[in-house]
């Protein structure tokens, strides 16, 4: 992996503080991104220590400016599912899921009561790789769902659609049970 040339960005981040267990950048930054030839320079962090709406535009320009176009694309996305058909910061029966203009939004998850900063869907499309990593029993059935079923209000990860780029499911056996058989391979 060539880390001197690799830029690392967070799609979402819980608004909580970065020394938090929960927060992703001191997760990412603990359990890889200390062990690898990263510049700091080139690791760019949502910044939680703002009110969530000025976090979020702190985190759009820090975007926009690494860009310098309105049609940004990054190489590759990394992405979760969560068992309730989540991905990033966007989950079901929020606003953010049908945000157009925004690259980033902040969001209240009212199930995590919580605010959450996330990078919009339209900025995650352009993207010329998309990785999503499923794993575990407790991932098999919504997996499934996401899927099979056409529902994007209720599994906003099935909003997640390349628009000029490639779209990739990484899932352990365990995560695939339901599937039938032919999507497994």
């Amino acid at each position: 992996m060539p880390w001197a040339n690799t830029f690392v960005f967070w799609g979402d981040e819980r608004c909580v503080p970065f020394g938090n267990k929960d927060n992703n950048a001191y997760a990412a930054i603990h359990l890889l991104l200390d062990k690898v030839a990263v510049p700091l320079s080139n690791i760019y962090r949502i910044p939680v220590d703002f009110p969530p709406p000025i976090a979020a535009e702190a985190y759009e320009r820090t975007l926009r400016n690494f860009f310098t176009t309105d049609e940004p694309s990054f190489d590759l996305i990394l992405l979760g599912l969560g068992e309730n058909g989540h991905t990033a910061s966007l989950f079901p029966g929020t606003a953010i899921i049908n945000e157009s203009a925004r690259w980033v939004k902040e969001v209240y998850v009212e199930e995590q009561a919580m605010y959450r900063i996330s990078m919009t869907i339209p900025i995650i499309n352009r993207s010329r790789n998309i990785l999503f990593l499923a794993e575990g029993t407790g991932k098999a059935g919504i997996l499934k769902k996401v899927l099979s079923d056409a529902e994007p209000d209720k599994y906003p990860a099935q909003l997640i659609k390349p628009v000029n780029g490639n779209l990739y499911w990484f899932v352990d056996a365990k995560a695939a049970a339901l599937l039938p058989s032919g999507i497994q391979e």
